[in-house]
């Protein structure tokens, strides 16, 4: 789904206009000004009740030398990233949007086991 096809979505349930709608959406999820964007940024996190929640996640930083610089004068990290972590509603919801529960694991359903080519269960590839 792309940015306008959401604002849509919103003009559609809740009778906004386009362009109000638009405005939302931006006023959420713009990359600078959005309300999101700024909380991580100023290092909080956005919770969203069982839908998820945007965390900042820092990455740390590179030491490096520039002429006669100390090392702890130059560790520079880049600013914080968002990183959004599915609630409850989701994780529990998740199989049931696809479709369906996956198959259990080892059922052979998903194709040739690691380093296999299709044998019987067990079945290594050895000699007889």
């Amino acid at each position: 789904m792309t940015k306008s096809e959401l604002a849509g979505q919103i003009v559609a349930r809740t009778g906004l206009s386009p362009e109000d709608a638009a405005a939302v959406v931006d006023a959420l999820f713009a990359v600078e000004t959005g309300i999101i964007a700024r909380e991580i940024a100023g290092g909080g996190a956005v919770e969203l009740g069982d839908f998820g929640s945007f965390e900042p996640h820092v990455r740390h930083g590179r030491g490096y030398r520039r002429g006669g610089a100390a090392l702890e004068d130059l560790l520079e990290g880049p600013p914080p990233a968002p990183v959004f972590r599915a609630g409850a509603g989701w994780r529990d919801a998740g199989p049931r949007m696809r479709g369906g529960r996956k198959p259990p694991r080892g059922t052979g359903s998903t194709g040739p086991r690691r380093g296999g080519f299709g044998g019987a269960p067990g079945d290594h590839g050895g000699a007889p």
